[in-house]
């Protein structure tokens, strides 16, 4: 069964952030980050199509250039547990925190790190404070990756509207908060360290996992199943996520 050229042109844009695409028989579609050499572990796109499915799917992302019909193929045990270890991970979360990031603000945020050192940004709270964002460059924490030369002091912050909840701090990778489309977000902070970006607009929604400054982007799991999927990589999470999959074998 192939897609429509609307709905191939849709999941096109997903292309250089994941390799496949699961499609549910709800109409919802699931990328799970990956990328060149993993550069994007660290994100799970969802996102609504209207295609009809009976079972669960799979399909490759066409080129952007040339969005032909492209054949959904079944999904296996693999994609499904996949699902099944990721509806876990956020329904067993409960939210410590929340916000609104507007379309100008997104765009700022990605577009004055641009021509800069800044890596990172970091989301937080501190106590009695109002919420803010901030673009830094992280290697001024590891001075051993910098020249002397390099200015690594350098950051601007931008306060967040519609704040609630707890004091909080989570990191975003920009190559990772570059992939967000242009829309307004309603933003909730997980207490296992993911941040749902839920877009009011674009019907897409996208997990980002805490990229706390010195961990491995690329962790190190040997359950065949958990070792592809980002979000559960998070080392607070991996050990218990691990034991729910393996009761569901």
């Amino acid at each position: 069964m192939n897609i429509s050229r609307p709905t191939a042109k849709h999941l096109a844009k997903f292309r250089m952030l994941a390799e496949k695409i699961i499609i549910t028989p709800s109409g919802r579609f699931y990328a799970f980050g990956a990328g060149k050499k993993g550069i994007h572990k660290g994100v799970v796109v969802e996102g609504r199509i209207n295609e009809k499915v009976r079972a669960l799917k799979v399909v490759h992302p066409p080129s952007p250039i040339d969005s032909t019909l492209i054949e959904m193929k079944k999904a296996g045990s693999y994609e499904n547990l996949k699902l099944l270890a990721f509806d876990d991970l956020i329904s067993d979360a409960h939210e410590v925190a929340s916000f609104f990031l507007d379309i100008e603000t997104l765009k700022t945020l990605a577009k004055t790190s641009q021509g800069t050192s800044r890596t990172h940004i970091r989301f937080f709270r501190k106590t009695d404070q109002k919420a803010f964002a901030r673009s830094f460059d992280a290697r001024k924490y590891f001075t051993g990756m910098i020249a002397d030369s390099e200015e690594t002091d350098s950051y601007e912050n931008f306060q967040l509207d519609n704040f609630a909840g707890e004091n909080f701090y989570t990191y975003v990778r920009l190559a990772t908060f570059r992939l967000i489309d242009n829309d307004d977000y309603q933003v909730s902070v997980l207490s296992n360290g993911i941040m749902i970006f839920s877009g009011m607009n674009n019907d897409l929604t996208y997990y980002c996992r805490d990229q706390a400054l010195g961990e491995k982007f690329e962790l190190e799991i040997d359950h065949p199943i958990l070792k592809n999927v980002v979000p559960l990589s998070d080392p607070r999470r991996r050990k218990e996520i691990r034991r729910k999959i393996e009761a569901h074998r």
